[in-house]
């Protein structure tokens, strides 16, 4: 953890020593933010102690029953994670005001974070056993949000290729997992996870989107949401919200 600490302190440093002295863009920022909060992940996911299982080994039919229920090994995993973050919530609300503040007024529009509820999870589940692969599929390519992040910027479009350089070094120092382009109907924006690079962490994603972007974004949201929800929901997932 120190050893973290320690590299991002000094990378921090440099940033904001070329702060002073150049004019430095939005990617710069976005990168020095995305160092803190692979800070806070990994400190997170080192304190938390409960059981977890690997992301990748995992596939989505052997967490699901035959009665399209969470089997209950898979759901005590899931709520205690999801309590974990709750419990440190107050931690997550400074991380957002921290971010806050590391970007320049004129290019943040807003920053946004969830804690994945109970019902989303069962639902995403749900949908991948639909899909034609019957949920043979890994669960890290379904359930890798259980917290997310939205930055919304006022030139992300702007700044967009320079933006993919700095994610893709990122990538390739092993501070993200991946990161992609989604353009799906009236959506657009980039995805990026956090899962320590090993698959036996919950993984985080952080959401980019443009300001132009925002309300056909949301649109889009809610519109795949209700498109996608079931009607026949157990009532246990609406109690652990």
């Amino acid at each position: 953890m120190l050893y973290y600490l320690h590299i991002y302190n000094k990378m921090v440093a440099l940033l904001i020593l070329r702060r002073d002295f150049y004019n430095v863009s939005l990617e710069n920022d976005l990168e020095s933010a995305i160092l803190k909060i692979n800070v806070f992940y990994n400190k997170l996911s080192t304190e938390y102690t409960g059981e977890i299982f690997n992301f990748r080994k995992e596939k989505v039919k052997n967490v699901i029953d035959d009665d399209s229920i969470i089997k209950d090994t898979y759901q005590n995993i899931f709520d205690n994670y999801r309590q974990f973050l709750i419990d440190n919530q107050l931690s997550l609300y400074t991380l957002n005001f921290d971010l806050e503040n590391m970007f320049d007024a004129n290019d943040l529009y807003k920053i946004n974070e969830r804690i994945k509820a109970a019902n989303s999870i069962y639902e995403k589940l749900r949908r991948y056993c639909d899909k034609k692969e019957k949920g043979d599929i890994s669960l890290n390519k379904c359930l890798n949000d259980f917290f997310g992040i939205r930055m919304i910027f006022t030139d992300l479009i702007e700044n967009e290729q320079n933006i993919l350089k700095t994610l893709e070094e990122l990538k390739k120092s092993g501070i993200i997992r991946k990161y992609y382009i989604r353009n799906d109907g009236a959506y657009s924006g980039i995805h990026i996870t956090l899962n320590g690079n090993d698959n036996l962490r919950f993984p985080w994603e952080l959401q980019l989107w443009d300001k132009s972007k925002f309300e056909s974004n949301m649109n889009a949201h809610e519109l795949h949401k209700e498109m996608t929800k079931y009607t026949n929901i157990p009532r246990r997932y609406f109690t652990k919200m």
